[in-house]
C-alpha cells in the first residue's frame, strides 16, 4: 500500500439523511447512497508524488464510482481513484 496524506477542502452531497451513514461506517438511509463529492488538495503526497493543488470530483452512479481529475500525471489520477473508492 502506498503511503499518502492530504490537507484538503471537501464537499460531498448525497441522498441520505443528514449525517450520511456512509461517512460513519453505517448503512445508507435509503438502502443505497447516491453521492457526488469534490476536493481541492492544499497540500499532500501520494508516495513520492506531490499532490499540492490537485482538484477532483467523484460520483457514484449505479454503484460505479467515476472519478474526474484535473491531473497531469498518472500517479495523481491513481491517488484520486483510490481515495474515491475508499470513501
Amino acid at each position: 500500500m502506498i503511503p499518502w496524506e492530504v490537507q484538503a477542502d471537501e464537499f460531498v452531497n448525497c441522498n441520505c439523511a443528514y449525517g450520511c451513514g456512509c461517512q460513519f461506517n453505517a448503512s445508507p438511509t435509503h438502502g443505497r447512497c447516491e453521492a457526488i463529492g469534490g476536493f481541492a488538495i492544499k497540500k499532500g503526497r501520494f508516495g513520492d508524488v506531490t499532490l499540492d493543488g490537485l482538484k477532483a470530483v467523484a460520483d457514484d452512479c449505479l454503484d460505479l464510482w467515476r472519478t474526474f481529475v484535473d491531473a497531469a500525471i498518472e500517479a495523481e489520477v491513481e491517488f484520486a481513484h483510490d481515495l474515491a473508492n475508499a470513501v
